[in-house]
């Protein structure tokens, strides 16, 4: 298949130019060390006809500096929008946003393995998400599957109900001091709580508490900090140029996160004593906390229990938090989407409406859709290794070891299944093409999968119709300097706004 550019994006081209100087100096510097005998090397590997920028044959630090500036994604769908469907991107590393090559890649068989990229990113801590050991995966997907699946999701939706209501009273109070609301903070404080009551039995009360403190804020952080260590050669190098002007911090962090999940597992430790075992609620983790008690290979080491309730805490809650916060910001700045999404929701929804009825609102899902395709919360292309053997991808050999990935930021913006991709839509949802599901990847693809997709949809349904029931007046707010500057994406592996608010005048409150 030829290799064709994606023209989908004049933003594409105009930030590439923009970027054009400091990556090229960069990466010249790079070149001139490099050792004749490596370079000659990498100039016969069957990836240096893969089409690509000059300097990504000789290093990824330009890839790196995108990265550490929160901008990678746009930085490679540039990319292809100039070189293709395929396009190298590292000396060793490619971006493909092809259908086909993303259905190998990412295909349930996990013929292509997670890169160790992934332990990196957590700071070493083997978890579900980080792991690359099948059988280790294999095991606590099983072991976590059933209290996720959609039928026990629907189960806890009153409780889910419960922390939304409690967030949206939250709201109208700072409505009426501030005279706008900061809905980003308050919905991470409630995706925080409802992440950490389902998983360990009762919630850290972020949205009692209703204030940032060193926990919160190190969980809104937690991606750009994981892109810090994951890149720690370079921290000395490019320390001026970083947010942050210490890396202390980002160690900090690990302890700080750590010591969220420990204290989960505390607090259900805690229950269990007191209560006995049988008279404690049933949890995410009651059948990881049950294997913890065995003897054997089956048994779930204290340690694992806390790295995979670090993973349930960092993605279920800033993830779902960053989707609910654009859903109100794109709405809120359309009144006629707004009015439309209001209108229905009240011809539709009963006064006692559950998460079933939620479902058949097709306005209120299509924008949830498209937010989700516009606004995804990573991005970034989801790393894999190529298998021993090597591989064939968009009419290209690839030897076994070479890092490949598609990014969701490209293939939901690919000219070719969306049309006027850069265009927020929700219409584009009332018949969607199989092409549109097979490069819809908001919540990854084939075995690994998010396993929380459905907790998160059940959050994004009740929350998007709570608040907009409660607020039909929603706007975008100007106060405080509030501008679209802050909602600019700024994605270090998991995307946020970059001012880290999202200001919203709700105008007169329904109540009820």
């Amino acid at each position: 298949m030829e290799n064709q550019t994606l023209l989908s994006s004049t933003a594409a081209g105009t930030f590439a130019k923009q970027n054009a100087a400091a990556s090229t100096t960069l990466a010249f510097l790079f070149a001139l060390l490099l050792p004749p005998k490596l370079a000659l090397l990498r100039l016969r590997k069957p990836i240096s006809r893969i089409p690509g920028p000059w300097y990504s044959q000789w290093t990824g630090l330009v890839l790196k500096y995108h990265w550490v500036r929160g901008q990678k994604s746009r930085y490679v769908h540039a990319l292809h929008g100039k070189y293709g469907r395929i396009v190298r991107i590292g000396p060793d590393e490619v971006s493909v946003c092809d259908i086909d090559a993303v259905k190998t890649i990412y295909s349930v068989k996990e013929t292509f393995r997670k890169t160790p990229w992934y332990m990196e990113f957590v700071a070493g801590v083997e978890n579900i998400f980080s792991t690359t050991d099948i059988g280790f995966h294999r095991q606590s997907r099983r072991l976590l599957a059933a209290p996720m699946a959609d039928s026990a999701i629907q189960e806890l939706a009153p409780r889910v109900g419960g922390h939304v209501d409690f967030a949206i009273q939250q709201m109208k109070a700072e409505s009426q001091t501030r005279k706008a609301v900061d809905v980003w903070k308050w919905w991470l404080f409630m995706t925080t709580d409802i992440i950490v009551e389902f998983t360990f039995g009762e919630s850290f009360h972020m949205l009692q508490r209703g204030e940032e403190n060193e926990y919160s804020y190190f969980l809104k952080n937690s991606g750009m900090f994981g892109i810090y260590r994951s890149i720690s050669p370079l921290i000395s190098s490019l320390k001026s140029w970083l947010p942050l002007q210490s890396s202390k911090m980002a160690t900090k962090a690990i302890v700080t996160m750590y010591n969220a999940a420990a204290d989960g597992i505390a607090i259900h430790q805690k229950m269990v004593e007191e209560n006995g075992a049988d008279n404690v609620k049933r949890t995410f983790f009651t059948t990881l906390f049950d294997a913890a008690q065995q003897d054997g290979t089956a048994a779930v080491s204290p340690t694992r229990l806390i790295g995979d309730g670090q993973a349930f805490i960092i993605a279920g809650s800033d993830t779902t938090a960053n989707t609910l916060t654009y859903v109100v910001w794109v709405v809120s700045k359309n009144p006629f989407m707004r009015d439309a999404l209001v209108a229905e929701l009240q011809a539709l929804l009963p006064s006692d409406y559950t998460d079933a009825d939620l479902r058949r609102c097709s306005l209120l899902n299509r924008i949830i859709k498209e937010t989700l395709r516009m606004h995804t919360v990573v991005p970034e292309g989801l790393p894999r290794v190529v298998p021993p053997g090597g591989a064939e991808l968009c009419d290209f050999h690839l030897d076994a070891g070479t890092v490949v990935s598609a990014q969701p930021y490209s293939m939901h913006r690919d000219p070719a299944v969306f049309e006027r991709p850069d265009e927020f839509d929700p219409s584009r949802w009332d018949e969607p093409t199989k092409e549109m599901g097979d490069a819809f990847m908001s919540f990854g693809r084939g075995s690994r999968v998010c396993i929380g997709q459905h907790l998160a949809q059940t959050e994004l349904r009740m929350g998007i119709a709570r608040f907009f029931l409660t607020f039909p007046n929603a706007r975008v707010s100007t106060r405080e300097g509030m501008s679209d500057d802050d909602m600019i994406e700024s994605s270090y592996f998991i995307m946020s706004p970059k001012g880290h608010r999202c200001l919203i005048e709700v105008g007169q409150v329904k109540h009820g």
